[in-house]
């Protein structure tokens, strides 16, 4: 019994040495696969697949979503879409499948994927026919072999040669949707829970806004115009500058089926010398919404990110800050409490790289670095949340923001009033929109106060 099992163990390990040795093999002969053919010197140059890209008249794209892009009358076309077809990206990508060139692989078709490609491109060019498979990667992970019916070769093509060409229709096609307007200025937004009214129209002097680094400021549904958040308003604009459909859908807009005839959920578009206002619809799918536009009867589908972004609300548009005013812009910062005032003098001197800001005090010179910490505190009082009652203003605290501006010093106040045992209410020029917690605005009110008397 003892021999029989040795025996097992020692055919076992045969059998194991056998598999990797053919293991071994198959990768050695693929990786010199990946090598190109040895050439003749006639055969120094790699192979262009298409010269003259201007002379193809149609793309047949044999993909699992495959379509065809064709030339009729000096004009592109992707054949079965509604959409127009957005000539110069058409243009650029024969350009990019003009770069294509390879060298010539010893491999076989099925080795690399070119039995069942899952890409091939029909040509059609001159009145000819050429078809381009696309096949794998090849181990190195930095080329595409791919086949050319014309010579019956394969070829390794650079991998970023075949990748930054499109495969798919809507690449070609022009889904914007606000192309004719031009910058836009405010976009109003009805979500149906809220208005919201986003503007690059600065409400503020240059000095004043000059913390809002968005360059977009919040009116509706706020009583006092507000800085935007930073984060929030970016992916706002990224969406805003890329607005595209999805797919235009051939219904009825007045279809029960698209809910846009009774929707009140819109955005209006507004340019200097235009508006667009789109309706937000029912769902379309899992991943999109119907829309249209006002007065228009053409429907299309949006994707769900894009109404979102549409959908979300004011407080997270907004920075959270009661009043943001940058510390080299002032002359003076007072901070009026019941009983005392206090003053922080600020001074910008030299010019250039040599400019530098004194802070004083009752004449006496303060740290710097203490003034800016604690102002950065005091400038970074956040409301606790929207106010719900009107209050008269009591100035309990109060801070005079006297900035220096283009047309000489304009003065910001900031109130904060008695609004219940624990909360103050928060005045911008007489405009009230948030209450705050007393205990943090007393805390960094007494410590900028604290830092301006440092040097008595």
């Amino acid at each position: 019994m003892k021999k029989k099992g040795l025996i097992l163990i020692v055919v076992i390990i045969i059998a194991i040495a056998i598999l990797f040795f053919i293991q071994l093999t198959k990768e050695k002969d693929l990786a010199i696969q990946d090598q190109p053919a040895e050439k003749t010197p006639e055969e120094t140059e790699s192979y262009s697949f298409i010269k003259e890209p201007t002379t193809i008249t149609a793309i047949n794209f044999l993909t699992e979503q495959g379509f065809v892009l064709e030339k009729t009358e000096g004009s592109w076309t992707v054949a079965g879409r509604a959409e127009e077809t957005d000539q110069a990206i058409v243009t650029e990508s024969l350009q990019r499948l003009s770069l294509w060139e390879g060298e010539r692989a010893n491999v076989n078709r099925k080795d690399v994927g070119l039995d069942f490609p899952l890409i091939t491109l029909k040509i059609k060019q001159d009145e000819k026919e050429k078809k381009l498979a696309i096949g794998e990667l090849n181990m190195a992970q930095t080329a595409y072999y791919v086949s050319d019916d014309q010579t019956g070769d394969i070829y390794l093509v650079n991998r970023d040669l075949v990748e930054q060409f499109p495969f798919y229709a809507e690449a070609f096609l022009d889904r914007s949707l606000l192309s004719e307007l031009s910058t836009i200025d405010t976009v109003t937004i009805d979500n149906e829970t809220e208005v919201i009214e986003l503007t690059r129209e600065n409400p503020f002097t240059e000095a004043e806004s000059l913390a809002n680094i968005t360059g977009w400021f919040l009116k509706q549904p706020f009583n006092y115009p507000q800085f935007t958040s930073y984060s929030v308003t970016e992916t706002f604009v990224q969406t805003l500058s890329s607005l595209s459909f999805e797919e235009l859908v051939m219904v009825d807009k007045a279809d029960e089926i698209t809910g846009l005839t009774e929707s009140a959920f819109t955005i209006a578009f507004t340019s200097a010398d235009s508006e667009k206002v789109m309706i937000i619809g029912k769902p379309a799918s899992q991943n999109t919404y119907y829309a249209t536009f006002k007065n228009d009867d053409q429907v299309f589908t949006l994707a769900n990110e894009v109404v979102r972004v549409f959908s979300t609300p004011s407080e997270a548009f907004h920075d959270g800050f009661i009043k943001v005013i940058a510390l080299d812009t002032l002359d003076e910062l007072m901070i009026t409490t019941k009983d005392s005032v206090h003053a922080l003098h600020v001074e910008t001197e030299g010019k250039g790289d040599d400019k530098t800001t004194v802070f004083t005090a009752n004449d006496a010179a303060l740290d710097a670095s203490m003034v800016r910490k604690q102002y950065t505190a005091l400038a970074g009082l956040q409301g606790t949340e929207r106010s719900n009652v009107e209050v008269m203003p009591t100035r309990d605290i109060s801070l005079t923001y006297k900035i220096n501006t283009e047309d000489g010093i304009k003065e910001v106040v900031v109130v904060f009033s008695e609004y219940d045992a624990t909360h103050y209410a928060a005045f911008v020029d007489g405009v009230n929109d948030f209450i705050i917690e007393k205990s943090q605005v007393n805390e960094v009110v007494n410590a900028m106060v604290s830092v301006i008397h440092s040097n008595e």
